[in-house]
């Protein structure tokens, strides 16, 4: 659960002009990994293409920016 909120506290930064939803997944990622967890899966699929599962995504960022993490924790493993 801390590599999702750490994942989603990177993006709400906007650290880089571009790519900060893949530089937070990856941080989120190796976070994971070093607390001896497995990657996460983040929907399976291509988050940049405007489909059902970057819909999912996105309302899933929007839940967590109020703090309500359950669907992003649920995205990234599913």
């Amino acid at each position: 659960m801390f590599a999702v909120f750490d994942k989603a506290s990177s993006a709400e930064m906007h650290p880089f002009p571009n790519g900060n939803g893949r530089f937070s997944r990856m941080v989120g990622d190796l976070l994971a990994q070093q607390l001896g967890q497995p990657r996460f899966s983040w929907g399976s699929a291509n988050l940049v293409d405007p489909n059902e599962t970057r819909k999912a995504y996105v309302a899933a960022l929007r839940a967590a920016d109020a703090h309500d993490f359950d669907a992003l924790i649920a995205f990234a493993r599913s």
